[in-house]
């Protein structure tokens, strides 16, 4: 039951959020990605997993959204203060995969690693 619910969830904010689309296409990209550079199975299970952490924190963010827009739908100081502190934990995230994803790009292409 647990797995019906979880791929629910998954295609119900694929088919609804463009931001989990663009995650999913770029861990769609990130796995061939990791793969055809050559890069060993720990590196590129690092890089797979910071992709997944985005989207995973990307769905937390939506399910807050979600969530405190059918609490209350009228603007609110408290609820602005919840989805933007949730928005951040989404931007952090981010910048941790393509920083995660930027230096090991560029340690391949400088150093050959």
């Amino acid at each position: 039951m647990a797995f019906k619910n979880s791929w629910s969830g998954l295609t119900v904010a694929f088919h609804n959020d463009r931001n989990v689309r663009i995650l999913v296409a770029a861990l769609l990209a990130a796995v061939p990605l990791s793969l055809v550079v050559g890069f060993s199975p720990l590196v590129s299970a690092a890089l797979i997993s910071v992709v997944v952490l985005a989207l995973a924190v990307e769905l937390l963010n939506t399910s807050i959204e979600e969530l405190a827009d059918h609490v209350t739908p009228e603007r609110n100081p408290d609820i602005k203060r919840t989805k933007d502190f949730a928005s951040a934990a989404v931007f952090l995230t981010r910048l941790l995969a393509a920083f995660v994803w930027g230096a090991t790009l560029v340690e391949r292409a400088v150093f050959g690693i």
